[in-house]
């Protein structure tokens, strides 16, 4: 018998091509153990203010938000799962304007 045959579902895509859950899941939390191990114990929640990308205040994984989430996310909190580290934290996104003028020719 293969040990694929004795897994209780079938192998899916993961980041190595073909992965069964439990392997998946033991390399999650090994990369989860790893990046918060890597997070100083003391941080200013000032580091995670006006950022181009958003990135996690517990393992400081950044992450590129879809604009569908942006619109939801303008002037108003949040919460998102990390999908490294599975803590939850709000996220807001601030919409900052400016304009240009310049002068007419002619």
């Amino acid at each position: 018998m293969s040990p694929q045959s004795q897994l209780p579902e079938s192998p899916w895509g993961g980041k190595h091509d073909r992965q069964c859950k439990p392997c998946a899941e033991i390399e999650h939390e090994a990369e989860k153990t790893e990046s918060l191990a890597a997070m100083p114990k003391e941080q200013d929640e000032i580091d995670y203010r006006l950022e181009d990308n958003p990135r996690c205040p517990y393992c400081d994984l950044q992450f590129e938000a879809e604009r569908e989430e942006i619109d939801g996310m303008v002037n108003r909190e949040q919460e998102r799962e990390c999908e490294r580290c599975d803590n939850t934290f709000t996220i807001e996104a601030e919409i900052s304007v400016t304009y240009s003028t310049a002068r007419i020719k002619g």
